[in-house]
């Protein structure tokens, strides 16, 4: 008997990107990114830059805390 386990949900979970334009560093959540179906019905995943609104493609890569917190909090 296969039992399906969580071991934390995505939507709970933390992402870190660097920004190709501006090179700033910012951390994401699940609901922060925006889907779009594209040709043959392959959907993309995409994450707006808080500093310089650049569209980039959202990499889900986890957030380890391992930043200096130097936020520019407005």
């Amino acid at each position: 008997m296969n039992m399906v386990k969580i071991l934390k949900s995505g939507y709970s979970k933390q992402f870190v990107r660097r920004c190709p334009e501006c090179a700033t560093d910012f951390i994401y959540m699940r609901y922060d990114v925006k889907s779009k179906r594209g040709y043959g019905q392959q959907i993309y995943y995409s994450i707006e830059c808080p500093q310089c609104h650049a569209t980039m493609k959202a990499t889900f890569e986890d957030y380890t805390g391992d930043y200096t917190d130097e936020t520019d909090e407005e």
